[in-house]
């Protein structure tokens, strides 16, 4: 029995984020293998992106592959059902998520790495060390210095 968007809207709705950020931002991966099999005329890539979103949102289930695929594609050889049917698993493989820091985490490791830096050694502070008491210590920006009078 065919799939209605209404199925498709219902199960978006309870889908895992996982499921949702997959099925959301997987287009240009999802159009990239439907190029490298010959989908992308819009009638075949239509029928390719709502299997494979199908799949995401588990309305047909994976071991449905090698059944609906030469369905879908009969002009598509057996080996390139096959390689098609691996590029689709691959895709809906949960991606190792990004290594990432919380906030804190995050600040704490900024702070981390800011205190095994060096600052720079200017002349300015040679001469915060150098000088006596009653000797003055220069300083200027570098914006005094393009825009002064000569």
């Amino acid at each position: 029995m065919p799939i209605t968007n209404q199925q498709r809207i219902d199960a978006e709705q309870t889908a895992t984020p996982e499921q949702v950020a997959l099925y959301e931002a997987g287009g240009q991966e999802l159009y990239a293998i439907a190029e490298k099999y010959g989908l992308q005329e819009p009638k075949l890539y239509t029928s390719f992106a709502l299997f494979v979103g199908d799949l995401i949102l588990k309305l047909v289930d994976t071991s449905a592959l090698r059944s609906e695929l030469p369905a879908l594609f009969p002009q598509l050889d057996l080996t390139t059902l096959a390689a098609l049917e691996q590029d689709i698993l691959t895709f809906l493989k949960p991606k190792s998520p990004a290594v990432g820091l919380s906030t804190p985490e995050l600040a704490a490791e900024i702070s981390q790495v800011e205190a095994t830096l060096h600052r720079v050694h200017t002349m300015a502070d040679d001469m915060q060390v150098a000088k006596h008491d009653d000797d003055p210590v220069h300083q200027s920006s570098q914006s005094d210095l393009l825009h002064r009078d000569n």
